[in-house]
Parts: C-alpha cells; structure tokens; sequence
C-alpha cells in the first residue's frame, strides 16, 4: 500500500516538482493560468501564517489544497482562512498482479500515442471532454512531458475509426498513475473507458510495474472499482 503522504505527492504534484514550501507545506505551481495544476498539500500541523504565506505566493492565481477528510485540524484552519470545500476524490489503489486481461468492446482500437499527429488528436479528445482551453492545456502538457519525475505514455482510444477516448500514465519506478481518463460524451456508456484503462494497466505490468494508483471522482469511482481498484482514502479539494 502506499503511504497516504507518498500518494498525495504522487497524485496532487502529478509531474510537476514543488515549487515553493514552508516547514509544513508544499506547493506546486503550473505554466498555466487555471487552478488545475495549481496545487498545495501539507502535513496536519499548519500555521496561520503558512496559509497567509501560499496566499501570498500564488497571489491572484488560482489554486487548490488538498487535505485528507480525516484531518479535521487542518480542516478547521482552513476553513478558518476563508477557504471552502470545492470537492472531494477518492485516492485508490491497484496490485497490478491481479489484473487480468479482459474483451473489449467491438470496433475499439488502443495504442499508445507514438507520433506528433497522434498526439495532437490526443489533445483535441482531452480538451473537447474536459472544456479546458487548449492553451491551458497545452501549458499543463508542458509540466508533465518536460518534468524528470517519470515516463509519460499517452493512450488513444479510437472506436469505428472515430478518436474518442484518452489515458494518461506516469511510470514512477514500480508503481504508475493514471491521470486524464476521458470518453467524449456520446460515447460513453460502451466500455471504452474501462477498456482504455486496463490497456494502459497490461502494457505496465508487461514492463514488470507492480502497482498503480490514481485518483478518482464520484462518477468515476465504480469504473475502477470494476477494474479492482480499491478505496483507502477520500481527501477534499479546498479553494
């Protein structure tokens, strides 16, 4: 299993290294304008003036803080400084030796994005499903594919000739995380989003990965349960 502080710093950093800390606090600012890679985790223990000082740092930049919901003291600082909870996300966790391959829907093409054009259709999906602006996007993309962190694979789902779904995994030595989960809407409903993600999961378990971790939704939990994802912490997103 891995340790609740690991995965946040697997999950809420994504690729991107911490850009600014204080004695309990860690921060990670992206190229982008949007609060999406914009993101703050810490221990229990936070001063006052450790909130005032990312206040500070991200000015008027949106961010979020992310705090596991068990951490009332946190959470009451927090809420003290005028923060609200915009969320929360399940942090779940996959023994890759126990996952088995399984049928895909009719007409479903995987594979791993290998080329410039192939990469850009991988964007477009993402951009269309998420309504984030593609030059938000493209700023995010940067901090990920130009981070040292660990290797990147982008997966494209095509169903009759027709791009309509994408995966994101980062290897990070024997445990990967899946990120940028996505099925255009009319589109959804078929399995293409359970199939893309256990491509994505065989291909590491073929490279000897042992374990996978990600982050899920309220409406994207019961995907990955399917998979055999399973729940061991729920955190809060704050603004």
């Amino acid at each position: 299993m891995v340790p609740y502080q690991e995965w946040l710093h697997y999950l809420i950093f994504f690729s991107q290294p911490v850009t600014f800390k204080t004695e309990h606090v860690w921060a990670a600012q992206s190229r982008g304008l949007i609060d999406f890679g914009n993101r703050v985790v810490a221990e229990s223990v936070v001063a006052d003036a450790e909130v005032e000082a990312i206040k500070s740092y991200y000015t008027s930049r949106p961010f979020r803080w992310f705090v596991d919901e068990r951490d009332h003291a946190q959470i009451a600082t927090l809420e003290r400084q005028g923060f609200y909870c915009a969320g929360a996300q399940s942090a779940m966790y996959l023994t890759l030796g126990s996952l088995a391959q399984t049928a895909y829907p009719h007409d479903l093409a995987l594979k791993e994005v290998d080329s410039s054009e192939e990469r850009a259709i991988w964007m477009a999906v993402v951009a269309e499903n998420s309504h984030m602006h593609p030059v938000e996007l493209a700023a995010i993309m940067q901090d990920v594919e130009g981070s040292p962190a660990g290797l990147v694979h982008l997966y494209l789902g095509i169903y009759n000739s027709i791009p309509v779904a994408t995966a994101l995994v980062l290897e990070r030595g024997d445990t990967v995380t899946i990120h940028m989960v996505n099925t255009l809407e009319e589109y959804r409903g078929r399995g293409i989003g359970y199939a893309i993600v256990c491509h994505a999961l065989m291909a590491m378990q073929e490279k000897g990965r042992q374990s996978a971790i990600l982050s899920a939704s309220g409406a994207g939990k019961s995907l990955y349960e399917k998979i055999g994802f399973k729940e061991y912490a729920v955190y809060r997103k704050y603004k």
